[in-house]
């Protein structure tokens, strides 16, 4: 296996390089860089807890924030916000279809408790977070990302990468970075993770034009996953 992802990984590489600038270079140290992103099968988080506000809402960020279209003008919005006393609560709210905080639930879901007050806006649920299902939830992803140093995602900007909605992650390496991991690191780690929980991989070159991967979640190399299970305990161990 670490064969072949490296194979195809380096095959990325230097596809990255060979690409025709048509304009400018926008990163010109980007050349050559990966993206590798994981998808996983439904069966490869079997201990996670299940929890949902219920039938017919839509998740805006992965365990943060929920919506759901009530049909008849109004939207109910679920999310984490923090009280003035700095005490976090899991609020449910039923408010305007268009109000301007349902957009906020797909970046800042926080920002819902300024509309708490405004009018038109009902409070249907006010629960203190540690008081919450959901604080089991984000235990639960907090020592997995300890121990395996990431944590799998479905939703990517406000959609869903993948049509079937499973979960991914994202991995990226620079061709020539010193002090940060390289392109065979890319493919081990890669490797460990599909070994783990049966992912599938795909490599993505850097686009030069476009000054992204060419990949479903072009922006992921925000997230620096590969770091991070590099110097995980998992990894560390296998």
């Amino acid at each position: 296996m670490l064969r072949s992802l490296s194979r195809h990984i380096h095959r990325a590489s230097a596809h990255s390089l060979r690409c025709p600038v048509r304009d400018w270079d926008r990163v010109p140290h980007r050349a050559g860089s990966v993206s590798v992103v994981l998808s996983f099968p439904d069966t490869a988080f079997p201990d996670e807890p299940a929890w949902s506000p219920g039938r017919g809402f839509t998740e805006c960020i992965d365990t943060r924030s929920w919506l759901r279209d009530n049909r008849d003008g109004t939207h109910t919005a679920v999310a984490t916000i923090t009280e003035p006393d700095d005490s976090d609560h899991v609020v449910t709210v039923r408010l305007p279809s268009t109000h301007y905080a349902i957009g906020e639930l797909y970046d800042k879901p926080h920002r819902l408790r300024r509309a708490l007050a405004e009018p038109g806006v009902t409070v249907v649920d006010h629960t203190p977070y540690d008081q919450h299902p959901l604080a089991a939830l984000h235990a639960h992803w907090g020592t997995f990302n300890n121990q395996w140093g990431f944590v799998p995602l479905r939703r990517f900007i406000g959609r869903y990468p993948f049509a079937d909605r499973r979960r991914w992650t994202t991995m990226t390496a620079d061709l020539d970075c010193p002090g940060r991991p390289g392109l065979y690191d890319l493919a081990r780690a890669t490797a460990h993770l599909c070994s783990a929980f049966g992912a599938r991989a795909r490599a993505y070159p850097w686009d030069r034009n476009t000054g992204r991967y060419r990949s479903p979640v072009h922006g992921g190399d925000m997230l620096p996953v590969l770091e991070k299970v590099l110097t995980s305990p998992a990894y560390s161990h296998h």
